[in-house]
């Protein structure tokens, strides 16, 4: 594209008179290379109006938007998962030459990870995460039960929040050290 490009706008400053298409071809480059040129300037460089330059731009943008309405949203997220992971992987190699607990390192590591919460933050925009991914919640019902030994009756309650319990657990239903009856060695 540049090779071509410089090349016609050098031909269009010879006074040679450029096609539709080449013309916006330079146009193009002329946005990304040299974006201070005028309108104006690039109507006297291809020898036409700037309305014609106004005119050119504005069919560049809609065949522009054309392509993208065209595109699979599957493979422009496939793109920025692409350049994503080659720039995690630069940073990987850079990081390599880094010796561990330095503060290269470390920058090495935070740019890592936030570029991975940038990915997460954008895929969630497009609509392929989740906007919430889920809160670390635990849901917990505590209870304290009461058994009545005369009659193995059970009473439970909820405990409040600030509510402590001291617990005692017998497995097997052997009797805990608290509940054990002194040995009476007369009988």
């Amino acid at each position: 594209m540049i090779p071509e490009a410089t090349a016609l706008m050098q031909k269009a400053s010879d006074g040679e008179r450029l096609t539709t298409k080449e013309r916006r071809h330079c146009i193009a480059y002329c946005q990304i290379k040299h974006p201070e040129y005028t309108n104006t300037a690039m109507a006297d460089l291809f020898k036409v109006s700037e309305r014609m330059i106004r005119l050119d731009k504005k069919y560049m943008r809609e065949e522009k938007a054309n392509l993208i309405k065209e595109d699979d949203p599957g493979l422009v997220v496939a793109d920025i998962v692409l350049s994503y992971e080659n720039q995690v992987a630069d940073i990987e190699k850079s990081k390599g030459r880094c010796k561990p607990g330095t503060r290269d390192y470390l920058e090495h590591c935070k740019a890592i990870f936030n570029m991975r919460r940038e990915m997460v933050k954008a895929l969630q925009e497009l609509g392929y995460y989740p906007k919430n991914l889920g809160n670390m919640t635990v849901e917990k019902f505590v209870y304290k039960s009461i058994v009545n030994p005369r009659d193995n009756s059970v009473t439970t309650r909820p405990l409040n929040k600030d509510e402590v319990i001291d617990v005692e657990f017998s497995p097997l239903g052997l009797p805990s050290p608290s509940q054990e009856q002194p040995v009476n060695e007369d009988s």
